[in-house]
């Protein structure tokens, strides 16, 4: 290694580029990667690897060092300096599981193979950990799967093993082993799956996947095992675990583990503590006489320490507080493509897309107040919603964000109210209708800050907090909405992916882009938590009402549907007498029908009404689609509302369609007698 005369190095200058002529970089044989040290912009080595013709590589690295680029990595000739992990800065923001591997090539294939998890891995090898000089507390506390490479010689995965064992030991960290066949036991898996014989002493992610293991590799890491340590066992020593459990008093038998995050029972951890040969008697009952710490209950409580009092009550605060920075330079940033997102949530409704971006500046800036109501969207799938929720959680903290469904949210037991503050329900449906007790429950977890949280098998916990509560469905009819309710901002977004992609083909994947970058979401943090100004006459426990929500509200009562469908089935509107029916015109006729009818179930109808009846039958689909061309030029859309089958052959087919519309093609006809449109032309032609 280069012996340096003046040691004084520093991280890249920000935007200098230079270093890669310095080393090469542009060469189509070499590949790089940069190291920083926990903050995007401060780049403090690059690892170069160059493939030579003969099939081994060289591998450099390079730093800055008083004030010019060296072939070398002048840090580590600094006492007492550690490498970091590979793109720390993302591993610090971070909350999915860990995949470490050996090697930055493998790194980056591997994201791809595990989009699920973080993928990180060190400067050294498979043996370079041993020297001490690799920084992995940033794992601490993490959920961490080891992968290692598959060698002739069988070091890749005994010195990896043997490195599992120290992360759990050095660093408090949940680290798994993910266990593959030898060497030879995969050589042969290879030669028998891909029919050729396998050359290479070994194998690791970059190399090609055998087929039998294309859909398994998931497999391996969930049955990834967490090794014994040689030296001790877990729980077999109480004594160094004092500190480690926090007793819930209301609970009366629950622990929480501060080292793996998660709630024990009592009879849970008297089991685990057996491995304690000193220990007489129960381990619970000998955490009390120590004084293991304990509370009263748990809240979400930003701004508050981990265990705080008040009011006399210990409290154990489980809030994370979101991992991002305030933008101090380059504040003219550009966060259009988020705000586009927001505007086709809206429908471009300025009023509504003025709501969103309150309460999101709100969340933001005062997480520590009670929003009183949940926001739900309402639409056909693929128009983004997920995604919106998955930026959210960055937003929030993805440590403090749970995905549920609806029964989860509403149902008798509720763990994730003990695990997260932010509940994100996927698919809100009808069931909630149903049963007034679910109705309750969700009224209560909207703008209650008093709750009981029920486990299975333990008294009810008293939790004192609030909850935020995103929602999306596809459902037509998707919660009951009385009149006067003011704890849904109900929004239905109008536009389908097929509308979206036509006028932007490239509308999803640069919104992807976009909300994958750190610096843009940093962007958008820092925008609505220093920048927006949140309306004077934003409610923080009324929600803005939609004109969607009042026709969710009187679409709660179906009466209106079941109308439709007897008009429908006896045809008793001319509409009704075709397969193809268009809402305005249906509409008119329906009104006048409606006024002298005794079973009429509504005072007054709209023409969203008709729409609503006919999307909420799945059968249904829209016809034609440029629409029919009327007499007066314009086209206007139609759907099927019967014979489907039939239809499904001439969607698109605009001669048979206004055929139908112009009675000289009866469907009657053709579902008793057989006969086509083609038929019924020529007989109308003579």
């Amino acid at each position: 290694m280069k012996k340096l005369t003046t040691l004084n190095p520093q991280p890249f200058p920000k935007g200098d580029k230079n270093y890669i002529d310095k080393f090469y970089l542009n060469r189509p044989n070499v590949h790089h990667y940069l190291y920083d040290n926990g903050n995007p912009d401060e780049i403090i080595f690059v690892v170069y690897i160059e493939d030579k013709p003969d099939g081994t590589k060289r591998v450099q690295q390079g730093s800055y060092n008083n004030g010019k680029y060296e072939k070398c990595n002048a840090w580590t000739q600094v006492k007492g300096f550690k490498k970091p992990l590979y793109d720390k800065s993302n591993l610090l923001l971070t909350d999915k599981e860990i995949l470490l591997v050996e090697g930055e090539k493998k790194c980056l294939i591997a994201r791809k193979l595990f989009p699920n998890m973080f993928v990180t891995t060190y400067q050294g090898g498979r043996s370079g950990w041993k020297n001490n000089n690799i920084d992995f507390s940033s794992l601490e506390g993490r959920t961490v799967k080891v992968w290692p490479d598959i060698d002739v010689d069988g070091k890749g995965q005994s010195e990896w093993l043997e490195l599992t064992r120290y992360l759990n030991k050095e660093f408090k960290l949940e680290a798994s082993f993910v266990e593959l066949p030898n060497y030879t036991e995969f050589k042969k898996l290879y030669e028998e799956s891909e029919g050729e014989e396998y050359l290479n002493t070994s194998w690791d992610l970059a190399n090609n996947i055998p087929g039998v293991w294309q859909d398994k590799l998931n497999d391996f890491v969930s049955r990834a095992v967490k090794p014994e340590p040689l030296a001790e066992i877990e729980y077999s020593n109480i004594d160094e675990d004092l500190d480690r459990w926090i007793y819930i008093a209301s609970s009366g038998v629950l622990y929480y583990d501060k080292k793996k995050n998660k709630y024990a029972k009592d009879k849970e951890i008297n089991n685990l503590y057996r491995r304690d040969r000193d220990l007489k008697g129960d381990a619970t009952r000998y955490l009390q006489q120590k004084n293991c710490p304990y509370v009263d209950r748990q809240t979400f409580r930003p701004g508050g320490k981990f265990i705080f009092e008040e009011d006399n009550i210990i409290y154990l605060n489980r809030y994370r507080k979101p991992k991002w920075e305030k933008i101090t330079k380059n504040t003219d940033y550009d966060i259009s493509v988020w705000r586009d997102h927001l505007r086709l949530l809206t429908n471009d409704n300025e009023d509504n897309f003025k709501h969103l971006e309150n309460i999101i500046a709100s969340d933001i800036q005062h997480p520590e107040r009670n929003r009183k109501f949940a926001v739900i969207f309402n639409s056909s799938q693929g128009v983004g919603k997920s995604l919106f929720f998955n930026a959210l959680k960055k937003l929030y903290g993805e440590s403090n964000c749970s995905d549920l469904n609806m029964k989860q949210l509403t149902g008798q037991y509720q763990s994730h109210m003990l695990d997260s503050n932010y509940l994100f329900v996927n698919e809100i449906d009808s069931s909630a209708i149903e049963d007034r007790g679910r109705r309750s429950n969700f009224k209560t977890l909207v703008d209650g800050e008093d709750h009981m949280v029920e486990l299975k098998g333990v008294d009810q916990i008293k939790v004192n907090c609030h909850y935020t509560i995103w929602g999306a469905t596809n459902e037509t009819i998707p919660m009951y909405m009385a009149e006067g309710e003011r704890r849904t901002f109900y929004l239905e977004i109008e536009k389908t992916k097929p509308q979206i992609l036509e006028e932007k083909p490239n509308y999803f994947e640069d919104f992807i882009n976009f909300i994958s970058s750190y610096d843009r979401m940093n962007e958008v943090f820092d925008y609505y938590r220093y920048k927006h100004k949140i309306s004077e006459d934003f409610d923080l426990a009324h929600a803005p009402l939609t004109v969607e929500k009042e026709e969710l509200i009187k679409a709660s009562r179906p009466e209106y549907m079941k109308y439709l469908d007897d008009l429908l089935e006896e045809r008793k509107i001319e509409s009704f007498k075709y397969d193809l029916i268009n809402f305005r015109k249906t509409f008119k006729e329906v009104l006048r029908y409606a006024i002298d009818d005794d079973l009429n179930p509504l005072k007054q109808w709209k023409e969203n009404y008709i729409k609503r009846w006919v999307q909420s039958n799945k059968e249904n689909f829209s016809i034609a689609d440029e629409g029919i061309k009327q007499a007066d030029g314009k086209r206007i859309r139609f759907w099927c509302v019967r014979n489907y089958k039939l239809w499904s052959q001439y969607k698109n087919n605009y001669d048979t369609i206004e055929a139908h519309l112009d009675n000289l093609f009866d469907t009657k006809v053709v579902t008793k007698n057989k006969t086509t449109f083609e038929q019924q032309q020529e007989a109308w032609n003579g």
